[in-house]
């Protein structure tokens, strides 16, 4: 006699077998098998028409809400299935290249322009490789040649092979690739521990950076040499306003140049001034030196260019010039505090070219 309930548990799976076929077939084929298995139970056993009838019952329910399942999975399939064509067709649409990284480090998911773009076979991220993996076949292919143009972000990251690497922080950083193309590589952490790389192609972008910065670098030379011949005029203009105030002054500028660039020259080498007297230094000097007398042009010409010696009120005067040149010289260096700049060197030196080595001089009797 066969077993009632085994008979039952065979057709209730019935409907799982045909799951993928339309609702309709399933049913038919369901409720064809439930009336070869009530026969079976009416010929076959001793069971009672009331105990058949219960068992037909709690089957229909079972086929019924099998029904009802493999009609949501369907759905929920369907759905999915929906889903993630849509996906694939946003990705694909997507100018930049998208890339979907699990938790372990191997690629989910990726679209055709993460291949173009890293210039990798599809076949190879299909494979579902780990990100160090990818890394390394990039190194192995020389892609990272020039390191000129990658920047300190990307170079650390080339170097650690992206082993032991947080893939969690998000970063973001521009490389070359051997086709002298600049890209972009965004990483996004996603809640659920993937990580969505980005990539894009920013040559154009960087290109019109470069050419941006090398033109505000001419622009920079440029103005420093403008600036240069600009702060040579104005020391050109002040010597010679100093020359038409002293003919003998004039005379005295010139030998005082000359001696400047002597005497720095010569302890240049000694200890203490080796680093202090640089060439660069030495020739700012040596440009300075002719304002130290600047400060006469506001001397009343009775006194400046007295023949005789000068009275005691007269010399307090005539003292004054250094200050006068130190004022005008700092007046013309404006806001540049360089201690370096030619306007301030000159500015020193006028002030303090009266001084002496035992603090006899004038105007503050500096030792």
């Amino acid at each position: 006699m066969a077993n009632p309930f085994a008979i039952i548990w065979v057709f209730c799976a019935i409907p799982l077998l045909f799951i993928r076929l339309p609702l309709t077939s399933a049913y038919a084929l369901s409720v064809a098998a439930m009336i070869v298995v009530i026969n079976s139970l009416f010929f076959a056993s001793n069971l009672d028409i009331a105990t058949i009838s219960r068992l037909a019952l709690a089957g229909g329910l079972i086929i019924i809400a099998i029904g009802i399942f493999a009609k949501m999975h369907i759905t929920v399939t369907r759905q999915l299935s929906d889903t993630t064509e849509l996906l694939k067709g946003t990705l694909e649409a997507i100018s930049q290249g998208v890339s979907v990284i699990g938790a372990d480090k191997r690629y989910k998911l990726f679209n055709q322009q993460t291949c173009d773009l890293l210039h990798l076979p599809a076949s190879l991220l299909a494979s579902k490789p780990t990100l160090p993996e990818v890394v390394q076949y990039q190194i192995d292919r020389d892609d990272f040649r020039d390191f000129g143009e990658v920047t300190p972000d990307a170079r650390a990251y080339i170097f650690s092979r992206g082993v032991n690497v947080d893939e969690h922080t998000k970063r973001n950083y521009v490389r070359k690739d051997a086709q002298g193309r600049f890209i972009e590589v965004k990483t996004h952490p996603m809640p659920s521990g993937d990580v969505v790389r980005t990539y894009a192609d920013v040559s154009q972008y960087e290109n019109v950076s470069k050419q941006l910065r090398e033109l505000l670098a001419e622009q920079q030379v440029m103005s420093q040499l403008i600036l240069q011949q600009v702060r040579q005029r104005m020391i050109d203009s002040m010597t010679s306003l100093a020359l038409t105030r002293d003919n003998e002054t004039g005379l005295h500028i010139q030998r005082t140049k000359l001696y400047v660039k002597t005497l720095a020259q010569a302890w240049s080498g000694g200890e203490g001034y080796r680093e202090r007297l640089s060439n660069d230094r030495i020739e700012k000097i040596t440009a300075a030196a002719p304002l130290h007398d600047l400060g006469k042009v506001g001397i009343p010409d009775h006194i400046l260019l007295k023949p005789s010696h000068h009275t005691a009120d007269e010399t307090v005067i005539m003292r004054t010039h250094a200050i006068l040149g130190e004022t005008i010289l700092l007046a013309a260096a404006g806001n540049d505090y360089t201690p370096d700049s030619i306007f301030n060197i000159a500015a020193r030196i006028a002030g303090g070219h009266h001084e002496n080595w035992d603090g006899s001089g004038y105007p503050s009797r500096k030792q």
